[in-house]
């Protein structure tokens, strides 16, 4: 069943978390097929939202950890680079498009760096910067951890070891505590469960936030 469009529905943002094989390109969509009537358009994005261009086509990577890690300086400069394009991306397309009613969807975003440096060719050693520089990057309004048990991920995805998608696993769920408006899903389900269950936490943030602007307008009466 399709959601009922909100009234002047306010944009929304929400990153997708989690290892290799736990489906969030698939949610992406199909959240974003399911919300899309609330919306003025929707933004799909992998990992950052673009400065000047509009994203390229995901590329499929079957070895992450192919390449060897940058030194600890290649690393940290690297770090702060996309600190700094995260907020630039912020105040130049991302405000826009949530002040005019956008959904935007990230698969991945800033916590990746953090979880799994060796993806992004990051030194180990930069991971604690990963993690402040998280902290102050711009946030989204829902952040999801999309958690399976991983053996089920090395099904559906054996790019990493098996012992990696076990770490990988446990360093996402441990951010949930930590992360502003995030929660943990059990992604160890079909795709339709899983969205489901995203878009119902969604329509809660939207409908929270349309009571707050009516008593606002309320109490200015």
């Amino acid at each position: 069943m399709k959601p009922k469009r909100i009234n002047k529905s306010p944009g929304l943002w929400i990153a997708l978390y989690g290892p290799d094989g736990a489906g969030k390109s698939a949610v992406a969509a199909q959240v974003a097929a399911e919300l899309a009537p609330l919306f003025k358009d929707v933004q799909l994005h992998h990992l950052r939202i673009p400065l000047w261009r509009m994203s390229q086509p995901n590329i499929i990577v079957t070895q992450p950890h192919a390449q060897q890690p940058r030194g600890i300086f290649l690393s940290c400069l690297k770090l702060f680079y996309m600190f700094a394009q995260s907020w630039m991306a912020h105040l130049f397309r991302t405000f826009f498009w949530l002040t005019s009613g956008q959904l935007i969807i990230l698969d991945r975003y800033f916590l990746d760096y953090a979880i799994d440096p060796r993806r992004y060719r990051l030194a180990g050693e930069s991971v604690r910067l990963a993690s402040l520089l998280g902290k102050s990057a711009p946030h989204p309004d829902l952040q999801v951890v999309l958690d399976v048990r991983a053996e089920e991920l090395q099904r559906r995805k054996c790019e990493v070891s098996l012992a990696e998608s076990r770490r990988q696993r446990q360093g996402y769920a441990a951010r949930v505590s930590v992360l502003p408006s995030a929660i943990l899903v059990d992604a160890d389900r079909p795709v339709a469960d899983v969205a489901a269950e995203i878009i119902a936490h969604a329509l809660e943030l939207l409908h929270r936030r349309s009571h707050a602007v009516a008593q606002a307008d309320f109490a200015r009466i």
